[in-house]
């Protein structure tokens, strides 16, 4: 388990916006990041800030030549949001024990001095990427987990980019990268609305087509009001449909997010997972709490998952688990 452990930290650093918890932070965070906000000693950031520096500015300056070749000159003076993020985990529960995952990645290089705004992306594909604990959401069927692979596709970005104010609209096609080369083409839509009272509504809808696979719908709709000025009270109901199995995935849970300090925060969720053919039913309930901490300046984060699940194939007995979780991020903050 240390051996495991130790290798995935390993790995992170010599070979190199997201959850629900990672914005929380980032709103709790005030100003550009000080000299007080890294757990890192002194060796470390000396050892790492070199090679991080480096990568961040490769990121920045192909981002940016890139941008001058299918937009102006002028991608050199504003800002760009591309970024790098690798990120890798151990997992451990009572049925499998402990194993880790594939390092996985996000690149995407934006473009914004393009006519129609742009962005390269190259990416893992996991289902349901940055959308919070993964035992909160529908289990995907087992042909979409297996036909896993990376993706590199240009996507492009309506003009609205404040989804109180409108509809955010993103279009994104490319490939899956795996033999045979899998095509995809993807549309995903957001908008939130002020319901009063503090209450808002939040929309998330994704449609997609794989040649693999077929087509796909991903809906979420979560309702979300602050009960105080650090907890966040969210409602949320997400359903996915798989035409290469024509089933219903469903998810209802109910979630808590507490701002510790302006680096760390929790979030308590509790919930259910159902799937329907010709009928709904039941098949896991869940309780999951997720610990984020900002160890380095909002570049290197720390999560511990505690979760405690009653799936189906088990009789909905318990079933203990945990995750520990690094993710780096290569971008231009400052």
């Amino acid at each position: 388990m240390l051996k495991s452990l130790a290798l995935l930290l390993v790995t992170l650093v010599a070979a190199s916006p997201p959850l629900a918890a990672v914005q929380a932070v980032s709103a709790a965070a005030s100003g550009t990041p000080g000299n007080d906000d890294s757990d890192l000693s002194t060796s470390w950031v000396d050892r790492i800030s070199p090679w991080h520096r480096d990568v961040t500015q490769w990121v920045d300056n192909t981002a940016r030549s890139i941008d001058s070749f299918f937009g102006t000159e002028d991608a050199w003076r504003i800002d760009n949001e591309s970024y790098l993020r690798l990120r890798g985990e151990l997992r451990w529960d009572q049925l499998e024990s402990w194993r880790d995952s594939e390092l996985d990645h996000k690149f995407r290089l934006d473009l914004p001095t393009a006519k129609e705004r742009l962005r390269l992306v190259f990416e893992s594909d996991p289902d349901r990427e940055d959308r919070g604990v993964e035992t909160t959401l529908p289990r995907r069927s087992d042909a979409s987990r297996q036909g896993s692979g990376s993706l590199f596709g240009l996507g492009a970005l309506s003009r609205e980019r404040d989804s109180r104010a409108g509809w955010v609209n993103r279009v994104q096609g490319g490939v899956r990268l795996r033999f045979p080369i899998d095509p995809y083409v993807r549309f995903s839509t957001k908008r939130t609305f002020d319901l009063g009272e503090a209450w808002d509504l939040n929309l998330d809808h994704k449609a997609e087509w794989f040649n693999s696979d077929g087509y796909s719908l991903d809906n979420r709709v979560d309702f979300a009001r602050p009960l105080a000025p650090d907890w966040l009270l969210r409602f949320t109901t997400d359903a996915i449909w798989e035409e290469e199995v024509d089933k219903l995935f469903f998810a209802q849970s109910v979630t808590l997010a507490n701002v510790l300090d302006r680096r760390s925060v929790v979030t308590y969720s509790a919930g259910i997972t159902a799937e329907s053919l010709h009928s709904m039913r039941t098949t896991n309930y869940f309780l999951v709490a997720h610990y984020r901490r900002d160890l380095h300046k909002q570049l290197l984060y720390f999560d511990v998952i505690p979760e405690l699940t009653f799936p189906r194939e088990e009789d909905f007995d318990a079933v203990f688990g945990i995750t520990l979780r690094l993710e780096i991020h290569f971008r231009d903050i400052f």
